[in-house]
């Protein structure tokens, strides 16, 4: 995470959309974009915590970090 481009998908919880971040442009994009997207890390929020999961090379996810509110 030294060198390289990255950019990102994050849902605005006051509004309920999709923006994609790349570096200081910020743009909304549509639900689909991001279902499309391939993305290496993700993070879900379940009942008030925020879980970290990656995916392996063959597909399936595995929790690789948990932050509790």
């Amino acid at each position: 995470m030294k060198n390289g481009h990255y950019t990102t998908y994050c849902l605005n919880s006051a509004d309920r959309r999709w923006y994609h971040y790349n570096d200081t442009v910020v743009t909304p994009v549509d639900d689909e974009v991001v279902a499309r997207a391939e993305a290496y890390l993700l993070f879900y929020e379940v009942r008030g915590k925020l879980i970290a999961t990656t995916p392996s090379v063959d597909g399936a996810s595995s929790s690789s970090a948990e932050v509790v509110d």
